[in-house]
Order: structure tokens, then sequence, then C-alpha cells
């Protein structure tokens, strides 16, 4: 089973990241984990929603071939992080 996980923190030492990584090697005889890299995604802009970025369709593809996604991110104040809203 192939599975990916978003990060919600760019942050190299992320307690978010440390947990993704964690669950990837604890789980690594039940499913193929994927950390899918959140940094080299480009900010949203919908005037390139039709023609986006190489990286984005990448992205798009990797998570519409995974059987299933985990979504690890730190909250702001009830709020999620800014870099996992822009790959919404």
């Amino acid at each position: 089973m192939k599975i990916v996980a978003l990060v919600g923190s760019l942050r190299k030492d992320s307690y978010n990241k440390q947990l993704a990584y964690t669950i990837q090697e604890r789980f690594a005889n039940k499913f193929d984990l994927e950390i899918l890299d959140l940094g080299v995604l480009p900010p949203y802009n919908q005037d390139e929603e039709l023609n986006p970025a190489d990286s984005v369709l990448e992205f798009k593809q990797k998570v519409k071939e995974a059987d299933g996604v985990i979504i690890i991110t730190p909250e702001y104040n009830l709020v999620d992080s800014r870099s996992l809203k822009k790959c919404t």
C-alpha cells in the first residue's frame, strides 16, 4: 500500500517532520510512506491554475496515485500552517 505524508512545517528540525519519519520507519513493513516536500511548491496563484508548474503537477500526481494521505501539521491559534494551505 502506498501512502503519502504532507508535513505542514518547512522547518528542518520540525517535530511534525520527525513524527512523519517515525511513522515511515515504524510502519515500513505495513505500507510504503513517501513524505512529500511542500517547500518545492510555489505560492498559490489562481492565474496559473490552468498551467501549473511542474512541481505542482508532480505533487498532485503523487497524491492522486496514493492509497492514502497522512496530514501532519502544526497548529497556530487554531489554524493550520501556511505551507499546508498552499497545497490545498
